[in-house]
C-alpha cells in the first residue's frame, strides 16, 4: 500500500527505520512495538491515536483498511531482530 493510500480509520504501525515525528522529536522505540488507529489524515501526515502525534506517512504501514470485515481483535507481534520462530 502507497502513503497516499493511508485513510481515516485504518491501523498502521510505525516503520522502525523513521527516526522523527513531523515536528522533528525523536520517536521512541516503544511507539514502533505497537499498532495506533489513523484519527486524521492532513496532506502526507496521519495523526495517530494514544500517542497523539503527526507521523507522515511515508513512515507508517497499513494493518488493515479499516474496512467493516475487520473485528478488532487482531493481536500484532513485530518480530525483533534475535527471536526464534517455531513452526508447529
Amino acid at each position: 500500500m502507497t502513503p497516499s493510500e493511508i485513510q481515516k480509520g485504518m491501523t498502521v504501525t510505525i516503520k522502525f527505520g523513521s527516526t522523527n515525528y513531523s515536528t522533528g522529536q525523536a520517536i521512541p522505540k516503544w511507539v514502533k512495538e505497537n499498532s495506533y488507529k489513523v484519527l486524521q489524515k492532513s496532506g502526507n501526515k496521519v495523526l495517530l491515536d494514544n500517542i497523539m502525534n503527526w507521523v507522515a506517512t511515508s513512515d507508517v504501514q497499513a494493518l488493515d483498511t479499516g474496512g467493516s470485515n475487520s473485528t478488532g481483535n487482531t493481536q500484532t507481534h513485530i518480530v525483533q531482530s534475535g527471536e526464534r520462530t517455531v513452526k508447529n
